[in-house]
């Protein structure tokens, strides 16, 4: 990959990762102490196990599939397309189903904080979204072209800004009514922190769709 290429995709990476955390701040007044504490919990089995099965991912993909093209074995790139596919997208769903499952355990147990199990549960999903992103990504990179990928880290940050600010002003108001009726003020911030992870979540489907 051409250093120059790689140098801007990592500046642009780290740009959205500013946007990121500026977007954090902003949205920590909405979300309240106990919210971004909740979130930021949920946020981390998230991407333990998102990172797990697509870490480096697209860029391994890449670099093998250009090295096959390149020595002119296209039946042998096309196969591994095929298998890096149906591979990368049944671990993805394997483990957001077994992130589905363990959520109670991992929230209320392992976390000790049971406001967050409804959190893992809406970001499972993003873990096999995320997991087809990268097979794509890796497409692109095989092609020789970081547009897609530099395009993805910008939506991303922009797409859970906006969605964010959005699901957890509306999720908080009727977290608030469940608080005032049960008496009990956690689930406000409960219902703002899951509306922040759909966020996320719906952030991925979108980059996936752009994608395709």
């Amino acid at each position: 990959m051409n250093q120059q290429v790689e140098l801007k995709k990592r500046q642009v990476e780290f740009g959205s990762n500013i946007l990121g955390m500026i977007s954090l701040i902003i949205l920590g007044n909405i979300l309240g102490d106990n919210g971004v504490v909740y979130i930021a919990f949920a946020f981390e089995v998230y991407l333990f196990f998102r990172t797990i099965i697509s870490s480096g991912f697209s860029d391994t993909l890449g670099r093998l599939l250009r090295g096959r093209t390149s020595k002119g074995q296209y039946k042998n790139a096309a196969k591994l397309k095929r298998n890096a596919f149906i591979l990368e997208t049944a671990a993805g769903a394997a483990v957001s189903v077994l992130v589905l499952t363990i959520a109670g355990i991992v929230g209320e147990r392992l976390l000790g904080i049971r406001y967050c199990t409804a959190m893992i549960c809406i970001l499972a999903p993003g873990i096999l979204l995320h997991a087809m992103v990268s097979i794509l990504l890796g497409y692109f990179q095989a092609e020789g072209t970081e547009l897609p990928t530099v395009i993805s880290y910008v939506m991303r940050q922009v797409c859970i800004f906006l969605f964010a600010l959005l699901f957890s002003k509306l999720l908080g108001e009727y977290g608030r009514k469940v608080s005032a009726l049960l008496r009990q003020e956690n689930f406000t911030a409960m219902y703002s922190g899951m509306g922040v992870a759909l966020a996320i979540t719906i952030s991925e489907l979108l980059v996936l769709l752009f994608l395709f």
